[in-house]
């Protein structure tokens, strides 16, 4: 996979190159990404539920800095979105961005998920 393909499906191979000489600090990443990840997803959701813009800010904010260190490209470009629509109040749209951003990450767990049995 060309590493600098920012549309195609999440590889873990570039984050793992990153820490190749470190496993037990991507095994830890990764654990932590597993762990927490649901969580900040209920809690986004929750946020645009109820129209709660400024903490779905700052959830999708935390997400792109996770998804950017795991170098989860259409994930990152989906929580930046989130970010962006809520930043701009605009819940119909955050509600469908934090639609995308849930496909997108369920997709990195389980990438993630199969890579560490």
């Amino acid at each position: 996979m060309n590493h600098n393909d920012t549309d195609a499906a999440y590889s873990l191979d570039a984050f793992a190159d990153t820490y190749a000489e470190h496993p037990e600090i991507l095994a830890e990443v990764l654990n932590i990404f597993l762990a927490e990840t649901p969580e900040k997803l209920a809690s986004l959701h929750k946020a645009i539920g109820e129209k709660d813009l400024p903490a779905a800010v700052r959830v999708a904010h935390s997400l792109a800095n996770t998804t950017g260190t795991l170098k989860a490209n259409r994930a990152l470009r989906a929580a930046r979105a989130v970010e962006s629509v809520a930043r701009a109040g605009d819940v119909e749209a955050a509600r469908v961005a934090t639609d995308d951003l849930s496909s997108e990450l369920n997709r990195v767990i389980e990438v993630i998920r199969e890579a560490i049995q």
